[in-house]
């Protein structure tokens, strides 16, 4: 276990708290790492031997050509600022490179991960954490909309290919333009390149077009189909009231006669756009603009679900239409591929 000491250390009217951690009994070196937020200053007793194996930074930073690695090999123990790092995420990457408190980092928050992984690129120990990377970046799929642009940024600054593919394939899915708008203006998704910002919006863009389109399509199809077929009611034409195919009379208003309803092209489309303002997809401007795809496609699932159509067809139009349209929304949503370095690095 490493050894912790608290400190205080007195400015002005203020009371600073340093936390000392010894990572190697003999260590040679003190990394410095400026409190920030509510993270107290961290001070960490290092051996520069081992961080030069897990870090091509470090390893040129204790070498001749650099005075912190000059103090070290004349055994001067030289303090190390790391001024503008993350206290916390630096204790992380430190812990496990000196095999400290590995369980208590064994799951940890998208936030934590994405301020670890900017560290990590910074000092370019991605490999040393290969192991540790792949149990952080599994995901399965339940991620908020928001901790997939934290997660995102984790996989792009672990330059982990795999998780990248996979958290953008999901973020395409699941994140829609209002947050990706707001990532140039997150402390963390800031950091992103705009590139890759630039094809995440792009990919949900193209997506949404698509799932347009599909609903265009369901539109044009009921009314290409010029079947007529008998509904199960019976409709009351002075107040325009539903009754079962059995009501001999419309109470409400008095009125004995009663007439058969119809399902035909022109009624299923009236129907169609009814169902979809009833899930909040129609008018489709503001739902394209403000949801993502997968709640459009989970809106599209319930629409076919909820669908009280009454037509005596076995296969009517409307329903084998609204069924239709959600399995190919889902097979579209599902089957959306995830952004690659080339993709963005090129563009």
């Amino acid at each position: 276990m490493d050894e912790v000491e608290a400190e205080q250390e007195v400015q002005g009217e203020g009371v600073f708290e340093t936390e000392c951690l010894t990572l190697h009994p003999n260590g040679d070196a003190v990394l410095v790492v400026p409190g920030r937020n509510a993270s107290p200053t961290k001070e960490f007793l290092v051996s520069s031997g081992v961080l030069s194996v897990a870090s091509d930074y470090f390893k040129s930073l204790f070498s001749p050509d650099f005075n912190e690695g000059s103090e070290t090999q004349r055994g001067n123990r030289p303090r190390i600022p790391l001024e503008g790092d993350d206290p916390e995420a630096m204790q992380v990457i430190l812990s496990i490179l000196y095999f400290q408190n590995h369980t208590r980092y064994e799951a940890l928050e998208p936030r934590e991960l994405a301020a670890i992984a900017v560290q990590t690129d910074k000092y370019d120990c991605a490999r040393a954490l290969k192991p540790w990377i792949s149990v952080w970046l599994a995901v399965d799929g339940n991620q908020t909309a928001e901790d997939l642009g934290l997660l995102l940024s984790a996989a792009y600054f672990f330059r982990a290919p795999g998780a990248l593919k996979q958290i953008s394939s999901l973020a395409i899915r699941k994140v829609g333009f209002d947050i990706v708008s707001s990532w140039p203006n997150q402390e963390i998704t800031s950091l992103l390149p705009p590139e890759l910002t630039a094809t995440v919006d792009d990919r949900i863009q193209l997506l949404l077009s698509r799932l347009h389109g599909i609903l265009q399509a369901g539109e044009e199809s009921l009314q290409g189909n010029s079947r007529g077929f008998e509904m199960t009611g019976r409709m009351c034409l002075q107040c325009g009231r539903r009754h079962p195919e059995t009501a001999k009379k419309c109470h409400p208003c008095s009125n004995n006669v009663l007439y058969p309803e119809y399902c035909t092209s022109q009624s299923r489309v009236c129907e169609y756009f009814s169902i979809m303002r009833q899930k909040g997809l129609w008018p489709s401007v503001v739902p394209f603009k403000r949801l993502a795809a997968a709640d459009l496609a989970k809106q599209l699932e319930l629409a076919a679900c909820d669908c009280r159509h009454t037509c005596k067809a076995s296969h009517c139009p409307l329903r084998v239409e609204l069924e239709s349209i959600s399995r190919t929304v889902n097979r579209t949503v599902q089957h959306v591929k995830g952004i690659t370095f080339e993709d963005f690095s090129s563009a």
